[in-house]
């Protein structure tokens, strides 16, 4: 069992464009929240669940990621309207496609990254946001180690008739990481990405748009272990 560290770095928009965002201070942030810890605020006294090893393994690595503002949103005609967000803010970090229910958020926007081997990450529902929200996020996965890029979010609309309210704090969806041996531990380590990260991860962004198959490759890279050139003088040959 290893400790697996996961670097987060949180902002708006294309953080090369506005190093100083304010979502980065601590006072704003919104770290990956633990869901078996959430749980065991909000049941102190326990649930029949909790005695269930396959329950709380899995909880153990499942995290919400929630909204740092509040977002009231409407579909109008088909166009985005809120009264909670400038217009500016809507254009800037805001994408709807008129002929969809899907709406693509830059808000939050995270970059997650590691230094370990075929660690992979999954982006999936909360199972609250479609009866308290209104919409359900969209989940995928990618091998993390192999290809770290910005992650933003995309939601469908589950009722266009009513409002998308989103409060500070609220469950947007959740991440789970898969590692080699599932035993073992992930830990979030707040850090600032250096320049050249920024460059590297923005050319993998925009690759994706050009080179579909090849970016595919990276995505879903399984990443070998290094071995020593000299095993072979400790192999058994008896």
């Amino acid at each position: 069992m290893s400790l697996i560290k996961i670097y987060y770095h949180q902002y708006v928009g294309e953080w090369y464009d506005n190093p100083n965002c304010p979502f980065d201070l601590d006072e704003m942030c919104m770290p990956p929240e633990s869901v078996i810890g959430i749980e065991k605020q909000s049941h102190p006294h326990g649930m029949i669940y909790y005695d269930c090893p396959a329950w709380s393994h899995k909880a153990s690595r499942l995290y919400n990621i929630n909204c740092p503002i509040d977002i009231n949103l409407e579909v109008v005609d088909n166009k985005i309207a809120s009264r909670t967000l400038p217009q500016q803010m809507l254009q800037d970090y805001i994408c709807h496609n008129s002929n969809t229910d899907t709406i693509q958020f830059n808000i939050p926007r995270y970059l997650f990254w590691t230094d370990h081997k075929n660690v992979w990450i999954e982006f999936r529902p909360h199972p609250l946001t479609s009866v308290k929200n209104n919409f359900v996020s969209l989940g995928g996965w990618w091998n993390l180690s192999a290809w770290s890029r910005p992650a933003s979010f995309a939601m469908d609309v589950v009722d266009k008739t009513k409002p998308i309210v989103i409060k500070r704090g609220d469950p947007l969806y959740q991440i789970c990481f898969y590692t080699k041996n599932l035993n073992d531990r992930v830990v979030f380590i707040k850090k600032e990405p250096t320049r050249e990260m920024i460059k590297q991860v923005m050319k993998r962004t925009c690759i994706k748009n050009f080179i579909r198959n090849l970016s595919k490759k990276y995505i879903f890279k399984y990443q070998e272990e290094s071995r020593c050139p000299f095993a072979f003088l400790y192999k058994n040959n008896g």
